[in-house]
């Protein structure tokens, strides 16, 4: 398949994944108080936690192993199944000593929900992982798609009925037995059901780093609501949720479909002796010029936003909505980092400056989080600039890259972003930061962003434009075939 297939079967997974989270968040945030949603946040940073040892880095093992043979495979799927097992007994035990913790007795039945989770969702990792190396994107779609339909639809209904926040979870346990239904009608014939532990030594080499990894991106994301739900409460945890959660909508939206397909790019490159330095860049360019769009537009537009998106409930959050982006914009670019050491077998690398940004996300938090929720977005921000400072460099230092390449791309993907929110910052000075037709105001600040965007990619001659070029062909080709037919 090529890379320009993946990315559109990939961006059409993601699209309709799109609607369906909106959606989902619109209605919920009616549905639900911040309290409830709240306490469905905390406890899923317990959750999370215990979630990046659910297989160990197996999945990326199978996704990057040059040699997989059928006992790797084997020892994948016995990791998986032997530790997702393990993990429910955990959360299941673990659940009253974390709701004390945190001072809410709820807690301990929203965890007894989500225990389920670990049981099931190892029969669709593998289909899922092999999938993903063989760039089967279509069939990953149906995967996704059928899990989000079960995680929202399950959540909302429960809400309606008023069953407040164990609705959350029971959706996100709908999701994985539906994710892992579908995975094995789609398994490939040619993968063992009997688990093997001969070659399990060499997939847990790969996986500790791998895990180690995983635990530190988990700590760093989920230490503020940690925090503040310690600290804080519940409410102030959700008030950062819903901010953070509004800008990881370009993650699930945008920018997951482009790292969907890269890491499987990048190790199918690597694995053919191939250079990765002009495919790096061309992705890094891409998602700079996408999340900083985005990140720029959250932050002149959050008072909109969040009172069309969450509703009146929700308003403390648009202070905090405001600060975040920034750290979100700077956050955006630096997954693909990860990815290329990882294609490249230098999991370790991703340990090391995971570990160092941890440590410095978890101090300046834990000093924020006793000031308040706004002191713990600024950390946030903090947190960001010392991850943008680690993993970029290092990653120009193993492709052998200039700075000069560096920083004209990433040059290039801000003036874009600039010239996509020319006509936001526009309407702001001239309506203010709370318009009184919210609704009106973003349909103009939308429409002229992306005629901005547009405009930046061919002024400033940004790779993306040759995909746009490419889009208006095909476009154009199809409506002459059906004006033809």
């Amino acid at each position: 398949m090529s890379t320009r297939r993946a990315l559109a079967l990939s961006f059409l997974d993601r699209y309709a994944s799109h609607v369906l989270g909106v959606v989902s968040i619109v209605t919920l945030s009616r549905l639900l108080t911040p309290r409830e949603v709240g306490l469905y946040a905390v406890t899923m940073v317990f959750v999370s936690l215990v979630s990046t040892l659910r297989d160990f880095g197996a999945g990326q093992y199978l996704v990057q192993e040059k040699d997989l043979t059928t006992e790797r495979i084997r020892a994948v799927w016995s990791l998986q199944l032997g530790l997702g097992c393990a993990l429910c007994a955990l959360v299941v035990a673990s659940r009253a000593p974390v709701a004390r913790f945190f001072g809410e007795p709820e807690i301990e039945s929203i965890m007894l929900i989500c225990a389920l989770n670990f049981a099931v969702s190892p029969f669709g990792s593998v289909t899922y992982a092999w999938l993903t190396r063989h760039m089967m994107f279509g069939r990953l779609a149906m995967l996704r798609l059928g899990g989000a339909l079960a995680n929202h639809g399950v959540a909302i209904v429960l809400a309606l009925l008023g069953w407040g926040a164990p609705s959350l979870a029971w959706g996100y346990l709908a999701g994985a037995i539906a994710t892992a239904v579908i995975a094995t009608c789609l398994r490939d014939r040619t993968l063992p059901w009997l688990p093997g532990l001969r070659a399990l030594p060499a997939v847990a080499a790969f996986g500790l780093r791998a895990t180690l990894f995983g635990i530190m991106q988990t700590l760093r994301v989920e230490t503020p609501l940690f925090l503040l739900g310690r600290f804080q409460g519940v409410v102030d945890a959700s008030m950062f949720s819903r901010a953070n959660g509004f800008m990881n909508l370009p993650q699930t939206f945008l920018l997951q479909a482009v790292h969907s397909v890269t890491l499987p790019l990048f190790s199918r490159t690597e694995r053919a002796g191939d250079k990765l330095d002009t495919l790096f860049l061309r992705a890094f360019a891409y998602t700079a010029a996408l999340g900083w769009s985005f990140a720029i537009a959250a932050g002149l537009l959050a008072d909109p936003c969040v009172r069309l998106l969450y509703g009146e409930q929700w308003l403390p959050a648009i202070p905090v909505l405001r600060v975040v982006a920034i750290g979100a914009g700077l956050g955006m670019p630096l997954y693909l980092c990860a990815q290329v050491l990882i294609a490249q077998g230098r999991i370790g690398d991703n340990v090391r400056y995971g570990a160092v940004s941890t440590i410095a996300t978890f101090a300046v938090m834990l000093a924020a989080a006793l000031a308040g929720l706004l002191a713990v977005a600024w950390a946030s921000v903090v947190a960001a600039l010392v991850m943008f400072l680690l993993w970029v460099p290092a990653v120009a230092r193993s492709l052998a890259l200039t700075r000069a390449d560096v920083v004209a791309t990433l040059g290039q993907s801000l003036l874009v972003a600039l010239f996509a929110n020319a006509v936001p910052l526009a309407l702001v000075g001239m309506r203010g930061w709370s318009p009184s037709h919210p609704l009106a105001f973003m349909a103009l600040a939308m429409t002229g962003g992306l005629a901005g965007f547009v405009l930046g990619l061919q002024v400033c001659r940004h790779p993306m434009r040759d995909e746009m070029a490419l889009l208006r062909e095909h476009l154009g080709a199809r409506l002459g075939t059906w004006r033809g037919g």
